[in-house]
């Protein structure tokens, strides 16, 4: 924690010099003054006085891609807002690229169509309980998953369902949208997941077959997803109670994946299966939403494309 007792700028500098970074700054005060400048610009339009008292900083440095990212927030008694620091190291030495003091920025840093960080710690149970504090909307699973921690991530899913189901009444039912030609897909009304399960066979003009589709989900867990694919927590022998499907998806799952889908009078066995956040199919929400936000969600698909050309993934590799 760096307490405040001067100013912005001299206590930010003292922020940036204690990193543990080896390499110099290009321009450690001038870094300094505009983060400071950010900052108070915020703090003056939420809180309506740019004072706060500390900066509280997780020690561990986060990294991802070219960026070492600090991670902390900003207090002020009981109220506290975001402050990450995404590091960049240049030519001329380490400069901060911008400063993300709002929970929309936080929530996007830490979102699962980006790739895990790399956070050295042997207490990550402390670190997901600060970030907790700055993530209040995010689930669990999804926060220690964001740091590599797969199987803690997937526990905690997996807990987290159970227990909502405990305490739900409503029936899985088949997604929203076209049907897909490789997927079985279903969903939770009340709950944020899907569940994609492999067809047993492939309509038409699909040419591919069921480890070519898995390769590809490997792919996009393995590779830089620029914040355009997202994440996907591959299940074997998921097991739920056959009383909460609706009748449609049991005989969907019959008819289209039984080789991989065992329903008994008891429960439905799902031997293997895929689950990831549930979207906004892009069909329905053109038909649904307001000229003016099919404008932009299509023009924005345009620009998913291309920013996964430049990481080398083009959509036809995924079909």
């Amino acid at each position: 924690a760096h307490h405040r007792t001067g100013s912005t700028d001299a206590l930010l500098e003292g922020v940036l010099a204690a990193l543990p970074f080896s390499v110099p700054w290009e321009d450690l005060r001038r870094d300094a003054r505009r983060v400071a400048r950010a900052a108070e610009s915020h703090l003056s339009h939420i809180w309506g006085s740019r004072d706060f008292d500390v900066v509280e900083l997780i020690e561990p440095i986060f990294y991802r891609s070219k960026a070492a990212y600090v991670v902390g927030r900003l207090r002020r008694a009981n109220r506290l807002i975001p402050f990450i620091l995404p590091i960049l190291n240049g030519d001329d030495g380490l400069y901060v690229d911008t400063v993300l003091l709002t929970e929309d920025d936080a929530h996007s840093l830490f979102s699962l169509t980006r790739n895990y960080f790399l956070v050295e710690s042997t207490r990550p149970g402390e670190i997901i309980g600060f970030l907790r504090s700055i993530l209040p909307a995010k689930p669990v699973a999804e926060l220690y998953i964001s740091l590599g921690h797969i199987k803690h991530g997937k526990t905690v899913l997996f807990r987290d369902l159970h227990r909502h189901l405990r305490y739900s009444t409503d029936r899985f039912v088949l997604t929203k949208g076209t049907k897909g030609m490789v997927m079985v897909v279903f969903t939770l009304p009340s709950h944020h997941l899907v569940f994609k399960i492999i067809r047993d066979r492939f309509d038409a003009p699909k040419d591919t077959t069921a480890e070519q589709v898995k390769s590809r989900y490997e792919l996009v867990s393995r590779h830089d997803r620029v914040g355009r694919l997202i994440d996907t927590q591959e299940f074997e022998n998921l097991t739920l109670s056959v009383d909460r499907f609706d009748p449609e998806v049991l005989e969907e799952l019959k008819a289209k994946a039984a080789s991989t889908v065992r329903i008994t009078e008891r429960d439905v066995v799902l031997e293997h299966v895929y689950i990831e956040t549930r979207l906004e199919p892009l069909d329905v929400y053109v038909r649904e939403a307001s000229p003016e936000r099919v404008e932009a969600a299509v023009v924005d698909y345009g620009q998913a494309v291309k920013d996964l050309a430049a990481a080398n993934i083009f959509c036809g590799d995924l079909l």
